[in-house]
């Protein structure tokens, strides 16, 4: 079995009101809406398993103008979710070293993915740094939900 992302065009878009997340995961990533309300500055990746969607990750090539903790040259990682149908196999880490080799080659200009994420949430934070990110020892204390760490992965 291949894991691969994929760019979502609009005729994969309904792919995301059938991924099942749990209730954490949902409250953590803001819901499905997140994904499916785009702004400007914004890119969700389908994970595919094979040929199925399994999940999404969506990136923010705005982060820094949002965020004061982050550099011009980071995209953000705003969120990944997997289908809870296929969670504890190891594919959201994979998808997050695909997403390193995946922004390498296709956004140059960019040295750096940021991302938060919860205190609560340590499932998460293990996967990112498993992937190679680093806590930086900061908090971002805007997050719905409480203090979340501030993490860096470099390209």
């Amino acid at each position: 079995m291949e894991l691969t992302l994929d760019s979502i065009v609009p005729q994969h878009a309904e792919f995301l009101s059938q991924i099942e997340l749990d209730k954490t995961q949902q409250e953590y990533i803001g819901g499905l809406d997140n994904y499916c309300n785009v702004q400007s500055g914004e890119l969700i990746l389908m994970v595919k398993l094979d040929d199925t969607p399994i999940g999404a990750m969506k990136l923010d090539f705005e982060y820094s103008s949002t965020y004061c903790f982050a550099t011009t040259n980071e995209i953000g990682l705003r969120g990944v979710m997997i289908d809870r149908k296929f969670q504890g196999r190891g594919y959201g880490l994979e998808a997050i070293l695909q997403l390193r080799q995946f922004v390498s080659k296709y956004y140059k200009n960019y040295t750096a993915i940021c991302l938060t994420v919860n205190h609560n949430n340590t499932q998460a934070y293990r996967c990112y740094l498993k992937a190679g990110f680093v806590d930086i020892n900061k908090d971002y204390n805007g997050g719905a939900l409480g203090p979340q760490r501030i993490m860096r992965l470099e390209i």
